[in-house]
């Protein structure tokens, strides 16, 4: 669910990373919202490191734990399973987190103050969610189609 304007406006006047509850999305002070609905190994992996600053602020998530979080249940040789996370912590910087998502000595970790969702519904959503409405908007891409 993504916050309406006057909750991204709410959102600039905190000095820290804001992720939403899931990892649908997160914001940066002054920056635009940056979405990541259907990018799940990074909405994992971002989570993951949110949670674990917010838990113990000096820990770090290793390169194995970063690809279990990622892509849970999932096996990989260890050079496949690092590549994926190295793709998607490159991902994550080029969305904004360049400069916040540093690489320490054995793993990774959000050098910033981060605040998590306390749920989806923290944030009412920035448009309409009941079925007429969806119809609504998806009626011109199917007839354009």
């Amino acid at each position: 669910m993504l916050p309406a304007n006057d909750d991204l406006q709410a959102l600039d006047t905190q000095d820290q990373l804001v992720i939403a509850a899931g990892a649908e999305w997160f914001k940066l002070p002054g920056q635009p919202m940056v979405v990541l609905e259907t990018r799940i190994p990074l909405r994992r992996l971002l989570l993951a490191l949110g949670e674990l600053k917010m838990r113990t602020p000096n820990a770090v998530l290793p390169v194995t734990a970063a690809f279990e979080a990622g892509w849970p249940g999932e096996r990989a040789t260890p050079t496949a399973a690092a590549m994926r996370v190295y793709t998607a912590v490159h991902t994550l910087r080029r969305m904004g987190l360049k400069g916040l998502l540093i690489r320490r000595r054995r793993g990774y970790v959000l050098d910033c103050a981060v605040q998590i969702a306390a749920s989806e519904s923290q944030f009412p959503p920035a448009m309409p969610q009941d079925d007429d409405s969806l119809e609504l908007l998806a009626a011109p891409i199917a007839q354009s189609a």
